[in-house]
């Protein structure tokens, strides 16, 4: 039995749509053959700046959002990153 559709083909959906689904990412994205993958952030190694606060930072900071909304996660991971730089 295969899985129900979660888009519409018929319809057209613009970015703030997507967000607006009341689906997880991860199964929107498989709509279209695509997997979502998480990984850490590398950051360079010869940066004017201790990184390793940083990555702390990001990495608590993601535990404390919500997983399923994506301005609370980009929020959550650009602030620290524009306060310290």
């Amino acid at each position: 039995m295969s899985k129900a559709r979660i888009l519409d083909p018929s319809e057209s959906y613009t970015f703030s749509k997507y967000a607006e689904l009341p689906y997880d990412s991860a199964d929107i994205l498989a709509e279209f053959g695509v997997t979502l993958n998480h990984s850490s952030l590398e950051l360079p190694q010869q940066l004017p700046i201790d990184p390793q606060p940083l990555r702390i930072e990001l990495q608590e900071n993601l535990t404390l959002v919500d997983p399923v909304s994506e301005i609370a996660r980009r929020e959550a991971l650009i602030f620290p990153i524009l306060k310290t730089i």
